[in-house]
């Protein structure tokens, strides 16, 4: 959360913690001014990552379909735009896929969410356990 030092009139940007996609703007003059807007949503297209995730790296339909949906559910939490400071794309994943050491979808995917751990912590929640064949 950014602090505010009632000398300064500025402009800042905090994360609403029930949703964390929804962001205020306030400017502090003596007072808190509340402006809601969202973040832009997903900047993954799933169907082409589907596609493109069999295409580039085999694994199967189940598998692939569960990297997207976690790959959209990072893509919703802001956390990788936040740590990062770029929007989670459908290039930005395939591309540190393809960075991974050989392996399905599944195996790249938990790869890159474990360096991901590693540098920024919290991403354990978007790994792979399981899925669906």
């Amino acid at each position: 959360m950014t602090s505010a030092s009632p000398a300064n009139n500025f402009l800042s940007e905090i994360a609403c913690g029930s949703c964390p996609r929804l962001v205020c703007d306030f400017v502090f003059d003596g007072t808190v001014k509340w402006i809601p807007f969202l973040r832009p949503t997903v900047f993954i297209d799933p169907e082409r990552l589907e596609r493109r995730l069999r295409e580039e790296f085999a694994g199967t339909d189940g598998e692939s379909r569960v990297v997207v949906r976690q790959a959209v559910d990072l893509a919703d939490s802001g956390a990788y735009a936040d740590d990062v400071g770029v929007p989670l794309t459908t290039e930005v994943v395939l591309e540190e896929l393809s960075d991974a050491p050989d392996g399905t979808p599944a195996e790249r995917w938990n790869w890159w969410i474990g360096s991901l751990e590693i540098a920024y912590g919290e991403y354990d929640q978007f790994g792979i356990r399981q899925y669906r064949k």
